[in-house]
Parts: C-alpha cells; structure tokens; sequence
C-alpha cells in the first residue's frame, strides 16, 4: 500500500501534536516545511557569532516531534538535542566544553552526562566532534559565548553548519540523519541569510523577529518582509516622521527576496495534502507562505488550513477570517482564485474564552465558506487540554 504524502507548514511548537500524530500512522509520509528566520535568545546569539547561519531553534524543536520516544536510545537523543545549559553555566562554561570534547565529561552538568552516556558510542562520537568544530570556531575567532540557558541542540547543529561547508539545509540533513529522524524536515527557502521585519498599524517598526513574537501593543501588524539586516536606529529615525503608506513603500523598495528550496518545491508538488499548521503567523507560518507562495498553487494536493486556538502576541483580536485572508495574502492568492487553501479547521471551543481565536459569523451564521474554502467547524481541540490541538481530529480530517 502506497503511503499519503503529507507536508506541514510548522513553527515552533504549534504543530507538534499534529505532527507526532501523522508519525504515528505507518501508511503516512511525512514532511515538515519550516523556515529558519527566528533570532531570539541563544539562537540569534548563535546567528551574530556564525554570520549567514540561519536560526536552528525550530529545526531543533521539530526534529524532536520525529523522533520515536518508545525508543530508548531515541528519547536519550530528544532529550539531548533539547538539553538546556544551566543559567549558570555562563561564559565559563566553555571550559566544561572544551573538556568535553577532548574526552573528558565530568566538568558537565551531571544531568547532561546522564543524558549523554544512554546516546550509544557511535552517535556520541559523531556529536563530540561537531561540538569540537564550534569550539575550535570560537577560539579562532577569539570570541566569548554565553551558554546560559543555550539548548545544547543548537551548539550542536551550529558545529554540524561550520562542518558542512556552512550550508544551512545540509546541516539539517545531517542533524536529521544523526539522530535517526522520521518523516522529513525541510527548510523552506534555499537559506539565504535575511531579517525579518514587520510594521504595525500605528506605523511602529519591529526590527526583528524576536520583536515580532514578543509582547507588542495591540496594533495589527500590517505587512512583514525580509530584510539584509535588522533595522537600526537611525533609519527607524529617518522613518519616523513618514506616513504609514510611505514606511510600507520605503521596506518594499528595500526588501528582498527568498528562494524556495529544492526540497521544499518536491514536497509541495508531491504531496497529497498540505496542512497549514497553527503557530505563530507573522514569524513561522507566513514568511514560508511569501517563499512558497508559487509553488503551492501549482500542487494538486488538498490544502488545510489550521486556525490557531489562542491569541499569540502577533495576532491579539484577530479571527478565524482574519487568519485565513492574512494567509491567502501572503500566499499570493489574495481572492483564492488559485485554490492555496481547500479547507480551514475552525475549533468549536469547549468554553468560549478572551483569548480564543474565534470563527466569525455572517448574518449571524457561521460561514461554511470563507474565500471559497470550505469551513469544517467542529472541536480540533484536544478532549485533554482545550489549549492544544488534537492531533487525531486533524489528521484525521487530512486523511478523510
């Protein structure tokens, strides 16, 4: 029996519980589409200390979700990759490191060695010298990193990116290959090196991505772009006396573009049904919709779009139809002429909270179509905790 190519639009985390349910079902070939523009914490620590390495949190994160955890010696690598560095362990830490990979482990945290020495020999060399590539890059460069609270997953993928002839998509096929991976994950562009920047409704600039996901006022965000660099206070300056229009025409005259990757275009074209995931929309979801805009409208495949259940910063007062008209926007397919999207899971919350993302009605009745999509409006909400997707209901909405 041929396998139901599935490929999911992911952020960080949104998706997981989707995910780990499609990797349950033997007659599903999964793929997960991810873009690499996050530069929060340690990850854009990492991506000021490597210039061109894109962000590895959300590779790391769902790497995770493809990994079988009733498998011992794959739980030891999940939670590994997902290891995070004491808050102590600071600057000094590298100390700890360097012994590490010259074979001696007991300068580590004793939770780490733990962790560590259930991996099997053969894996631990292998993650031994990748760390030993990025430590040797930070002598060269006789630069200092704090590893407080870094995931030990990122120092790692940074040494498989500097081992690899800095290519940020073999990386993680190298990453994926280490840890034994299910399924497939995919960088959504070719890895070119851009900011992402965004502008609200009151004319506010956020300069990156790290803003455009953290606490803001309650401002729509307007329009997004990629840019060389993140906007400094001097052009954020010059900028402010311009209208809103002005701004929006200045960031499009100097915005730039992303390449869809090859393995990205296959998945897209070869797959039987394309899920748009739940996330964070203004950094996860629609950067990769602006690269692969093109492409999805030429798959022949049935594509989902998965509605948040709750408010992330990005999107505070926004519904269901505002998702899905900010979606078919940046999918290039304002009016869904093209059919970017066939079907949109709106939940039918449990209890109607302040915070739910909710399904607009019109006239009074809930939509059954919104943009010529269908609506399915039901509970996609897990019986469990009304804060997380079920995973069963969507998939099972995917396959049917």
């Amino acid at each position: 029996m041929s396998k139901k190519k599935i490929a999911i639009f992911c952020g960080g985390r949104g998706s997981q519980y989707i995910t780990r349910e499609a990797l349950r079902r033997s007659d599903i070939d999964l793929t997960l589409l991810v873009n690499a523009y996050d530069d929060g914490l340690s990850t854009g620590m990492l991506r000021a200390l490597v210039p061109g390495m894109l962000g590895p949190s959300d590779f790391r994160k769902n790497l995770s979700y493809l990994l079988r955890l009733y498998s011992p010696m794959q739980l030891s690598l999940q939670k590994l990759i997902e290891y995070r560095f004491p808050l102590n362990f600071g600057v000094a830490g590298f100390e700890a490191i360097r012994g590490y990979v010259a074979g001696d482990d007991a300068a580590m945290p004793e939770s780490w060695r733990k962790i560590h020495s259930e991996t099997g020999r053969d894996k631990q060399a292998d993650i031994r010298a990748y760390v030993a590539t990025f430590c040797t890059y930070l002598q060269k460069k006789g630069m200092e990193f704090d590893f407080s609270d870094c995931s030990f997953g990122n120092i790692l993928f940074a040494g498989i990116y500097l081992s690899c002839g800095e290519n940020f998509n073999t990386a993680s096929g190298l990453l994926s290959a280490l840890v034994d991976a299910d399924g497939h994950l995919v960088n959504v562009s070719k890895g070119e090196d851009r900011t992402l920047t965004a502008i609200k409704a009151d004319g506010q600039i956020l300069s990156r991505e790290s803003e455009v996901v953290g606490k803001q006022s309650k401002e729509r965000i307007v329009e997004i772009f990629f840019t060389e660099h993140p906007v400094t206070r001097e052009t954020a300056a010059q900028l402010q006396s311009y209208t809103l229009e002005d701004k929006i025409a200045w960031f499009n005259q100097h915005s730039l573009t992303c390449e869809i990757s090859d393995e990205c275009r296959a998945a897209i074209l070869e797959a039987d049904a394309i899920i748009y995931g739940p996330g964070t929309q203004h950094s996860s979801l629609l950067p990769s919709y602006m690269i692969a805009g093109e492409t999805i409208r030429q798959s022949k495949a049935i594509k989902i779009f998965v509605a948040n259940l709750h408010y992330d910063h990005d999107i505070y007062g926004l519904s269901v139809n505002d998702l899905v008209e900010r979606a078919l926007h940046y999918l290039g397919d304002a009016d869904n002429s093209g059919k970017s999207i066939d079907y949109v899971l709106a939940n039918k919350p449990y209890e109607i909270r302040e915070d739910s993302v909710l399904l607009l009605p019109v006239d009074d009745v809930r939509p059954s179509e919104l943009f010529g999509a269908r609506v399915l409006y039901e509970q996609f909400c897990s019986p469990a905790d009304p804060n997380i997707h079920s995973g069963f209901a969507v998939v099972s909405c995917c396959k049917n």
